[in-house]
């Protein structure tokens, strides 16, 4: 497991200028070097490897988990695991005019240029931003990948309805129409 730090999943490679600062966004390069040390101390020989990651990690193991199976001999059992990555485009409910993730992930694109590390499959049909939620990538993803995501997550709950459905998820006390608009 690759502990994620960079902001966009490990697919940025970018550099920008802020207040005169140089700012370097290298969460790709990131990913790669880790690999490539990995790789060299021993777990080119694993005969089992597991991409792991959680929340946007876990958006990281989706992207990466066929780039992952790569670096290994077809005798390494490889498989990802993605723990709460599936992020979902809805809009806030009664709220927004757009979904709070699709914004993020924009922000993501603009800031970090990700678009040479996310999947071409994805790309060839979808904008950038988009290729972040699983939907638009799971699809085409050839290695096994397993999906763990609660019903209810708590993070979706509180970005896309409004504070009383995260209240009632809190209290135990939704009502039956809560449950419904979160179930849809």
């Amino acid at each position: 497991m690759i502990r994620y730090c960079d902001g966009s999943s490990f697919t940025g490679n970018s550099k920008k200028i802020y207040n005169g600062t140089k700012l370097y966004f290298k969460g790709a390069r990131i990913f790669e070097s880790t690999l490539k040390v990995l790789l060299k101390k021993g777990m080119k020989s694993a005969k089992n490897a597991l991409l792991v990651g959680e929340s946007a990690g876990g958006v990281a193991a989706m992207l990466h988990c066929d780039s992952f199976r790569q670096k290994f001999s077809n005798s390494t059992h490889v498989k990802c695991l993605s723990d709460a990555g599936y992020f979902f485009a809805a809009k806030k409910h009664n709220f927004w005019s757009k979904s709070l993730f699709v914004s993020i992930f924009e922000g993501v694109v603009n800031l970090h240029r990700p678009t040479k590390m996310l999947p071409k499959s994805c790309t060839s049909k979808f904008t950038p931003t988009m290729c972040y939620f699983a939907q638009n990538v799971q699809h085409d993803i050839k290695t096994p990948i397993f999906f763990i995501m609660s019903e209810f997550d708590s993070v979706e709950i509180a970005f896309t309805t409004d504070k009383s459905y995260d209240d009632c998820m809190k209290y135990k006390t939704c009502t039956s129409d809560q449950i419904n608009v979160m179930q849809g």
